[in-house]
């Protein structure tokens, strides 16, 4: 979150640009053509190469190749203006998808039609909703040109080297951060469990080799999910290659196992190398985790606005608890805080500090308790 002081220059405020990987370049080379615009000056390019015109009733098809290789296929109606663009791509947690743009509300632009609404699907999901204020053409882009260093530099990694920073919690319990969304080692009498596969394949890889380093000789069994957020789950599947069984709400059970059986054959991810069997523990409203070493219990978020089906984490011999995305400490905004201090006050926790599964920094629960009344006027009912 970059904060905006009233009239200060928004881009003196964002970070500095930094090359790409090639795979990023790579793909938004293609989102770039998911408009007609750039669709159609491709499929005039003398570089591009065109497929077959198609018929379905009154649309025509036409595959379009760019000299940089990338590959759209654009739908145009019976008078000829574009309907949508559409290219095959791949996403970590969905596997193989076809991206579709479609466009609509067209208006004149100086001669030229352009679409004023454009939305854009992963399959069946809508990932951008868009609707365009004001079309300007030939505009002066100089300020978006990129500086020579940029440019020169060498493309990063497309899977960087995982950083895994550890902290300790508490006696058998560590937190785990250096890239997006942490996780959480939990060691019990027999076995350890891991909190979130977050990131990637290769960050949640990383946290199943850290946990193994961290508790030697007692196997990594079960990776408890907290929600379904895409940032959540994107190491779901790496999780389910490595055997674990994910426990998680109830809820979430019949997305989990989709995301399991959807096919991946667009890169070379773990559970296709490794295949195997969804192994899934539901939780209602709350399940306790325990032996004679630990004791984690899983608590469903009720009523939380950021989701359906949310699971907290606490520990009531250390009083420390665990929330994804609910509290995000140093946020500009906190919208779910009034959902979250009445689950805690429902269940009449005890609770010392607060592990933030979107933050790098383990809170104590008087900093949670300033923000809640600085946004409700009310603070934490104890137990």
């Amino acid at each position: 979150n970059i904060p905006l002081p009233f009239g200060a220059p928004v881009p003196a405020l964002l970070p500095a640009p930094v090359r790409a990987s090639m795979a990023a370049a790579a793909e938004r080379r293609v989102e770039w053509l998911h408009h007609p615009l750039t669709t159609v000056r491709a499929a005039l390019d003398p570089a591009s190469k065109l497929g077959v015109v198609r018929r379905a009733g009154a649309t025509r098809t036409l595959d379009i190749t760019t000299a940089a290789g990338a590959t759209v296929t654009l739908a145009v109606d019976a008078g000829g203006r574009p309907v949508s663009v559409s290219s095959r791509a791949y996403q970590p947690n969905l596997g193989d998808v076809v991206r579709t743009t479609t466009f609509e509300g067209y208006e004149d632009v100086s001669g030229v039609r352009l679409p004023k609404h454009l939305v854009t699907t992963l399959d069946r999901w809508v990932e951008f909703d868009v609707y365009v204020m004001k079309h300007t053409l030939d505009a002066d882009l100089s300020a978006l040109a990129l500086s020579g260093a940029v440019r020169a530099a060498t493309p990063p990694p497309d899977a960087p080297p995982q950083n895994v920073i550890v902290t300790d919690v508490a006696k058998g319990i560590w937190f785990l951060t250096g890239s997006g969304v942490p996780s959480m080692v939990v060691e019990f009498a027999d076995h350890v469990a891991i909190v979130e596969v977050p990131v990637s394949e290769a960050r949640t890889l990383a946290v199943i080799a850290r946990a193994r380093e961290l508790v030697p000789g007692k196997p990594v069994t079960q990776a408890i999910v907290t929600h379904h957020h895409l940032d959540h789950t994107a190491g779901l599947r790496a999780a389910v290659s490595e055997g674990l069984t994910i426990v998680t709400h109830r809820l979430n059970v019949p997305w989990f196992r989709e995301m399991v059986r959807r096919p991946h054959t667009r890169a070379d991810e773990a559970l296709t190398r490794h295949p195997a069997a969804l192994r899934v523990t539901p939780v209602d409203d709350s399940l306790t985790l325990a032996d004679p070493s630990m004791e984690m219990r899983l608590l469903h978020l009720e009523g939380s606005t950021h989701g359906d089906a949310i699971l907290a984490v606490y520990f009531p011999a250390s009083k420390v608890y665990a929330e994804p995305d609910v509290w995000n400490p140093g946020a500009q905004m906190q919208p779910h805080l009034r959902s979250l201090v009445a689950d805690i006050t429902r269940r009449g926790l005890a609770i010392e500090r607060i592990v933030p599964l979107h933050g790098a920094v383990i809170q104590p629960f008087a900093e949670f308790e300033k923000v809640v009344r600085q946004w409700t006027g009310a603070g934490v009912t104890p137990p």
